[in-house]
C-alpha cells in the first residue's frame, strides 16, 4: 500500500510581531547570521531545505520592500539536481516567496508573534483558496528567522514533513 504526501507544503517565516530587545537600528530579521547572509534568507533556505512549495514570509507593511529586495520573488531549489553524483540543471526548480503584510486593524491591538503567525496562516489560507484549489496548502510549517535551526535536521525531516499521515 503506498501512502499518500503532501501535495502542497507552505512555509510560513514571521517576521512581525517579534519584541525587539536589542534596540538595534535595523529590524531583528535582519540580524546578520553570516557573511553577507541574514537570519531571514537562512530561515527562507530552511523551508527549501523542508522541501516547501511555496514560502510566505508575514511582515510589517514597511518591511515588505526591504525583504523583497533583498529575497526576491523566487527562491532556486537546489537540492535535487544530483543524479548519479552529476548534477542535473533540468531538474533545479524555483520556489515562489510571496510576501504577505499584516493587515493595520491587527497592528497594535494584538502585537504578538504567535498571533502573527495564526493571522498570517489564515490570510494564507484566503488568498491560495481565491487563486485555485489547486494551490491550497495542505500543511503549513512555521519557520522562526529568530531561532537558528541546522539546516541537516530540515533536510532529513523532508520526508516526514511531507507524509500525509502525520498531521
Amino acid at each position: 500500500m503506498t501512502t499518500k504526501s503532501v501535495t502542497h507544503l507552505a512555509g510560513i517565516i514571521t517576521t512581525a510581531g517579534w519584541e525587539d530587545n536589542f534596540k538595534y537600528p535595523w529590524h531583528p530579521c535582519l540580524i546578520p547570521v553570516g557573511r553577507n547572509y541574514l537570519a531571514v534568507e537562512y530561515a527562507a533556505m530552511c523551508a527549501v531545505y523542508a522541501g516547501c512549495d511555496t514560502i510566505w514570509i508575514i511582515t510589517e507593511p514597511h518591511m515588505q520592500k526591504i525583504l523583497k529586495k533583498r529575497l526576491g520573488d523566487y527562491i532556486p531549489d537546489i537540492t535535487n539536481i544530483q543524479m548519479d553524483g552529476k548534477p542535473n540543471w533540468d531538474l533545479k526548480k524555483e520556489i515562489p516567496v510571496f510576501y504577505v503584510p499584516i493587515p493595520d486593524k491587527y497592528a497594535n491591538k494584538r502585537d504578538s508573534y504567535d498571533w502573527c503567525m495564526m493571522a498570517g496562516s489564515l490570510i494564507v489560507d484566503k488568498v491560495s483558496h481565491r487563486i485555485s484549489k489547486h494551490v491550497v496548502p495542505e500543511k503549513y510549517l512555521f519557520i522562526s528567522p529568530y531561532l537558528i535551526t541546522p539546516e541537516i535536521y530540515f533536510t532529513k525531516s523532508r520526508s516526514t514533513f511531507n507524509d500525509f499521515k502525520q498531521v
